[in-house]
């Protein structure tokens, strides 16, 4: 893919999403590569000549785009980009869900063990170091 391309599809991508923020990173690592990114959620194109083009998607959960630290690819590939970002989003909601109980659990534990203490606001209980 030429560098010319790469920017085409990647405008046509920004053009298709619906929400705010989103920005265009193109570049070259063997070939020049596109992506579009916001809030931590970046979507990109295949561009192999033998399929059609299609989208996914990847959490940033530092939020500083595709090559931010723990990076979650999402499993869902479609024609349309707000599918994959609808996907996303369901994606990350249940791994925040797995991770509040995996907070709940080793946290209890730890309490139990006298390595936490816990502290209660008005809300939530809080583990504390």
């Amino acid at each position: 893919m030429t560098e010319t391309k790469a920017r085409r599809l990647g405008e046509a991508l920004l053009k298709r999403l619906k929400g705010k923020g989103w920005k265009l990173h193109v570049w070259e690592t063997l070939g020049w590569h596109y992506e579009v990114s916001t809030c931590g959620l970046t979507i990109t194109g295949s561009h192999y000549p033998s399929e059609k083009l299609t989208y996914w998607a990847m959490l940033n959960w530092d939020g500083k785009g595709s090559h931010g630290a723990i990076d979650l690819k999402v499993d869902f590939r479609s024609s349309d980009p707000n599918k994959v970002v609808q996907a996303a989003l369901e994606v990350a909601r249940k791994r925040m869900n797995q991770m509040r109980r995996l907070h709940r659990r080793f946290s209890q534990n730890f309490v139990n063990a006298g390595l936490l203490k816990e502290k209660t606001d008005k809300k939530r209980t809080v583990s504390m170091p």
